[in-house]
């Protein structure tokens, strides 16, 4: 069955990357969640999608130049709606604990915005927040900076690795399997049945992002691909 992933939480109805977002996509009974990773200057991973603080808060500046303390105090909900205005941007200990208590087979797609080279130690810490909440088993890491997941999957044999794509590529499996990644992940247009299949065959998981249509949804589930990471999973949670 393809898995409906809320991309960023259930970013439709509540401010992304927050820890409402992520209540709402649970509740909504969504197969999981996909969120985004920076670290703060003192070496928190903290849970925002941009290398900017100024989209989706009332702060101004690059995320590593604030300290936790700092970046606590923002409020990451009011552009979303005033509403939202107590909302904070969570680390990823918070989501993790929020994720807790969900069913065995639930995804925690966790995206590296970007490894060591930007991040000192990234992605030790990451591994090392996963195995204190015991939660190994429903992460699958991905990045578009490869060389984080290649890291990853250096460092710890049983977390799941996905890399990321936004350009088409050709025979996508001779590259992941050589690097013994786990899961392809690439913009959902560049998909067709050929791809899936060939992905399959090779062993690897196929998510597509970021699909909000129905019925290209309906196409790609057809096609079996094992994902959807959506903003509106709502919508798309009624056709699997």
């Amino acid at each position: 069955m393809t898995k409906i992933i809320a991309h960023r939480g259930a970013s439709s109805i509540a401010p992304e990357n927050t820890l409402i977002a992520f209540k709402r996509a649970i509740e909504l009974n969504s197969h999981g969640i996909e969120l985004d990773v920076h670290m703060t200057k003192n070496g928190v991973p903290i849970v925002i999608h941009d290398f900017d603080l100024a989209r989706t808060t009332n702060g101004k500046g690059f995320v590593n130049d604030f300290n936790l303390e700092a970046i606590k105090k923002l409020d990451a909900g009011s552009w979303f709606g005033s509403e939202f205005s107590q909302e904070k941007i969570p680390t990823l200990e918070e989501v993790l604990e929020l994720c807790c208590e969900t069913d065995d087979n639930f995804i925690i797609n966790v995206e590296l915005k970007a490894g060591s080279k930007v991040y000192p130690e990234i992605e030790e810490k990451v591994l090392r927040i996963f195995k204190q909440y015991s939660i190994l088993d429903k992460i699958l890491v991905s990045s578009f900076d490869h060389y984080a997941i290649e890291k990853i999957g250096s460092l710890e044999k049983d977390v799941k690795t996905a890399v990321l794509f936004s350009a088409a590529v050709v025979s996508p499996w001779r590259y992941l399997s050589t690097l013994n990644f786990d899961a392809y992940h690439t913009a959902w247009h560049r998909l067709d049945k050929d791809i899936i299949e060939g992905c399959h065959r090779n062993g690897l998981i196929v998510n597509a992002y970021t699909l909000d249509d129905m019925d290209f949804a309906k196409l790609l589930i057809s096609y079996g691909v094992d994902g959807i990471i959506t903003n509106y999973p709502q919508n798309l949670l009624g056709l699997v």
